[in-house]
């Protein structure tokens, strides 16, 4: 695995305040994760925080896991679609061997990257993707202000979610589910699930999902 090693947030919080954690279920990638066999051989992409429950969970079969944390780069991307582009070309970790990528974990990344930057991701991914690769992200937060940080999230051993968010708050709104949509390309939403803490978990699929083979994670 690549990225940062596995850290809650601290130092962060103001006045004693220290982290807000909450435990929940996403069925979308519970019914995606529930594939997995121990013989199975996934390339999963983090885009979010390094975390050891991740790490964990992924190391029971044959999987490569790279972690990018696209989220300590917000502050820092250009606006431009082709430095973009070649800005997230230089964050994304890519496997050795040159085998595309099965699975990408968005998380909450969505509810922070402007319209321009949400698209040059998704076209810098699309080399990188094989046929059919899913793309899984948390949608979410009232308008007006989201966590200073996209949260943290660890996926637990029954494929539930750990989620560690920063107190703090800055300014922001999330996109509306057809607003994501359209900042998505050919990477076409497949489903999505309203959760009870308000968050919309939505899946995502690149084209040619016809030609994908038995052992790799397929929609719901």
């Amino acid at each position: 695995m690549t990225g940062r090693p596995d850290a809650a947030l601290s130092g962060n919080g103001t006045q004693g305040v220290g982290p807000v954690t909450d435990t929940f279920r996403g069925p979308l990638l519970e019914a995606v994760l529930g594939r997995l066999r121990p013989k199975d051989r996934w390339l999963v992409l983090d885009l979010g925080q390094a975390s050891a429950g991740t790490l964990a969970f992924f190391s029971q079969a044959r999987c490569w896991l790279g972690v990018a944390d696209l989220g300590m780069e917000l502050d820092a991307l250009p606006t431009a679609p082709a430095a973009l582009q070649s800005r997230f070309e230089a964050l994304l970790p890519r496997p050795r061997t040159g085998e595309p990528v099965d699975l990408v974990l968005g998380w909450e990344l969505c509810n922070y990257l402007p319209a321009t930057a949400m698209t040059a991701l998704v076209d810098t991914l699309r080399p990188y993707v094989r046929p059919g690769a899913l793309f899984h992200q948390l949608l979410g937060y009232a308008a007006g202000s989201v966590p200073r940080v996209p949260s943290r999230f660890v996926l637990q051993s029954n494929a539930s979610l750990k989620r560690v968010s920063a107190p703090e708050k800055r300014p922001g709104s999330p996109p509306t589910l057809q607003e994501l949509e359209s900042r998505m390309g050919e990477c076409r939403l497949r489903h999505s699930v309203l959760l009870r803490n308000g968050l919309q978990e939505c899946l995502s699929q690149w084209p040619g999902g016809d030609t994908a083979t038995a052992g790799k994670p397929l929609p719901p």
